[in-house]
C-alpha cells in the first residue's frame, strides 16, 4: 500500500527519459530530500515511470493563475510527518496544481507537479495550505484551503482563478480572473461555508450583535479584508466564546 501511495507523489508533465542517475543530478538542497525520501521505498526507475513536466497554459495571457505572484516563492511541503523546507513553489489557482522548481546539476530547471492526494499540507511564505476532509465529505470539493486562523475554531479561505477567453487590445491573449474567495468555518466539529460578512456573526451565538458592531466599526468585509484584519476579527470572536 505504501508503495502504491508513494508511486504517485511526483507527477511530471511532458516526457522524461527514465534513468537511475537523474535524481543524483539534483542540487544538494532540501529539494533532494524529497526525492530521496521517495527513492527509499521504490527506486528511481519506478519514480520516473510515465513521468511528466509541468507545462503551464496561456502563458501570454494578462495577469497570472498563481497564488500571490507569478514568481517562485520559498515554501515547505509536509508529507507523512516529514517536512521539506527551503523549496521553491508555485500554487496554480486555476488548476489546483502545486509546482516544485528543481535544478539539475547542469543548471537546467525542472518544474515538478506534486500529486495533491499525497501532500498533507504546504506553506508558501507565511501562508499555510491544508486539506479539509470534512469539506470533501460534505460535497464541497477537494483541494487545499489556506488556514487563516486556528484556535477553538478554525477559519479557511479557498481561492480560485479562471482563464477568461475574451480578447482585446489590452489583453490580446486573454486574461486570468482576479481570485474568487470562498470562506469556511470549522466549528463544533462541523464545516460551514461563510457566504458573506452578514453570515459570520450567526455562528457565534449569543454574541452576534457584538461581532456585527465590531465588523462595522472596523469596516471589515470578508472579500476585501486583509489577513491581519481577518485574524483580529477571529481573535475577537474567540475572546467572546
Amino acid at each position: 500500500m505504501r508503495l502504491k501511495i508513494l508511486y504517485c507523489l511526483l507527477v511530471f508533465q511532458g516526457s522524461l527519459v527514465c534513468h537511475p542517475v537523474w535524481a543524483q543530478q539534483v542540487q544538494a538542497d532540501s529539494g533532494i530530500a524529497l526525492f530521496s525520501c521517495l527513492e527509499e521505498y521504490y527506486g528511481t526507475n519506478t519514480l520516473l515511470a510515465n513521468g511528466r513536466l509541468y507545462n503551464p497554459a496561456n502563458t501570454r495571457a494578462a495577469r497570472h493563475p498563481y497564488f500571490m505572484a507569478d514568481e517562485w516563492s520559498e515554501g515547505a511541503i509536509y508529507v507523512k510527518g516529514r517536512t521539506f523546507s527551503s523549496l521553491r513553489l508555485k500554487y496554480n489557482l486555476e488548476t489546483g496544481q502545486l509546482v516544485l522548481k528543481q535544478e539539475l546539476k547542469n543548471g537546467a530547471p525542472v518544474n515538478v507537479v506534486l500529486t495533491e492526494a499525497l501532500v498533507d499540507s504546504f506553506r508558501i511564505g507565511q501562508h499555510l495550505f491544508v486539506k479539509l476532509p470534512l469539506l470533501e465529505e460534505a460535497g464541497g470539493g477537494s483541494g487545499f484551503l489556506e488556514r487563516i486562523y486556528s484556535g477553538g475554531f478554525s477559519f479557511y479561505r479557498k481561492q480560485k482563478k479562471a482563464f477568461i477567453a475574451t480578447y482585446s487590445s489590452r489583453a490580446p491573449y486573454g486574461k486570468f480572473s482576479e481570485p474568487e474567495n470562498s470562506f469556511f468555518l470549522l466549528i463544533n466539529s462541523q464545516i460551514r461555508e461563510v457566504h458573506n460578512r452578514k453570515a459570520l456573526p450567526g455562528f457565534f451565538a449569543p454574541h452576534q450583535k457584538a461581532i456585527k458592531k465590531y465588523m462595522n466599526r472596523q469596516r471589515i468585509r470578508l472579500n476585501k479584508a486583509s489577513d491581519a484584519q481577518l485574524i483580529q476579527l477571529l481573535e475577537y470572536c474567540a475572546q467572546l466564546e
